[in-house]
């Protein structure tokens, strides 16, 4: 019996060492007292296989409206392809923005409010996040959804979809924010942006114009020139693009046509190869494949049974074996409840509820396994 239980343990073990290697999100959270007042510090490493979103918030406790932003303890950051020893690439403190008008100002959505939702899901063939930002204190404005995608078969891409809902809210802007090859300013190097129609040298002047394909590269030359950005959409969508002229970063602002409130988008990178092969390959062979694979995606997966199912079962093996009966039907009772939760999550296709019990699952089985040793001491 004691042979039987160390097997499943050992397990156990295993399968939690295994889990710490997948994507998963790390949440800190402390309370500060400033102006007399209860404030929350929020950080939120949101990891996938290759890179991480980094979600940063400040807010007084018991309200969603962010503060602090001028102090930096806001960051909304995406660390994919940066290069070693750098703080380039996709911007890891504001890599978007999406801009409506409020009362005659324009105001960034990710920047007003903390995001009421914010959840990722390992999937059979990718992993998703998702954030749902309100866009009014109370929510009754309306909200925007962002889910990001990694597929297994595509891991040096993210797919990013956004949805405004809003009766009287409308999207005036999106803003795209990278640093190709580093974040700092040496006088040689020169920014670039290329599509299918032109390349445009950002340090001499802006760009602005008519999108009229698929696909964009920013880049550098003479300097950090085997680093870059790739942004694959929907050019149908916009109606214009701009940029401002720039020696460090760039942001991509992309401008909807009116009544467009859903937006896609493909971002890539490439690393230590010559901007002077990559992005005419990525522009002329790659950005086809990437947007015809991005009308494929299905923004909605189903909920993942089978690891939950594995879970569950080496849980049940685990609470055979606790001798404490009390202890033994307090551990069943637990397991029957979170089983519940994920059949009703499962149902409802509720991925948030589905890695809320799988998470919970995952628990019970650390504390049955520390309770399955301890017996046996």
């Amino acid at each position: 019996m004691k042979k039987l239980l160390m097997s499943v343990i050992a397990v156990s073990f295993t399968v939690s060492s295994a889990l710490a290697t997948e994507p998963y999100i790390k949440k800190i959270e402390k309370e500060i007292m400033q102006d007399g007042q209860k404030h929350v510090i929020t950080e939120q490493s949101l990891i996938f296989e290759n890179g991480k979103i980094q979600y940063n918030t400040f807010n007084e406790k018991g309200k969603s409206e962010l503060k602090g932003l001028e102090k930096g303890k806001f960051t909304f950051g995406l660390e994919f392809g940066r290069p070693a020893g750098s703080n380039g690439g996709w911007s890891i403190w504001d890599f978007f923005n999406l801009y409506t008008q409020i009362d005659g100002k324009y105001v960034n959505i990710p920047y007003m409010y903390v995001a009421e939702k914010v959840y990722m899901a390992k999937l059979k063939d990718c992993t998703m996040v998702e954030f749902i930002w309100p866009l009014s204190a109370d929510g009754s404005v309306g909200k925007m959804h962002m889910k990001v995608l990694q597929f297994s078969s595509y891991k040096d891409w993210l797919f990013v979809k956004v949805n405004f809902d809003s009766k009287t809210l409308t999207p005036w802007r999106i803003t795209l924010n990278t640093y190709p090859g580093n974040s700092d300013s040496p006088k040689e190097r020169e920014r670039w942006i290329a599509t299918k129609e032109e390349s445009i040298c950002l340090g001499k002047a802006g760009a602005d114009f008519n999108p009229a394909s698929n696909a964009l590269a920013i880049f550098s030359k003479f300097k950090h020139e085997n680093f870059g950005n790739f942004i694959v959409f929907d050019a149908s969508k916009f109606g214009k693009i701009t940029s401002t002229q720039s020696d460090g970063p760039v942001g991509i602002m992309l401008f909807p046509n009116e009544g467009e409130t859903e937006f896609k988008f493909a971002l890539g990178y490439f690393m230590d190869k010559p901007a002077k092969d990559e992005v005419p390959k990525f522009i002329n062979e790659t950005s086809p494949k990437i947007f015809e694979f991005m009308g494929t995606v299905n923004w909605d997966p189903k909920v993942d049974t089978s690891e939950f199912n594995g879970l569950s079962a080496d849980v049940a093996k685990l609470i055979k074996e606790v001798n404490d009966e009390p202890q033994r039907k307090k551990y069943q009772e637990s397991l029957d409840k979170i089983k519940d939760s994920f059949s009703k999550a499962e149902s409802a296709n509720n991925l948030p509820d589905s890695v809320n019990a799988a998470n919970a699952m995952k628990e019970l089985k650390e504390q049955v396994s520390k309770a399955g040793l301890a017996q046996l001491q």
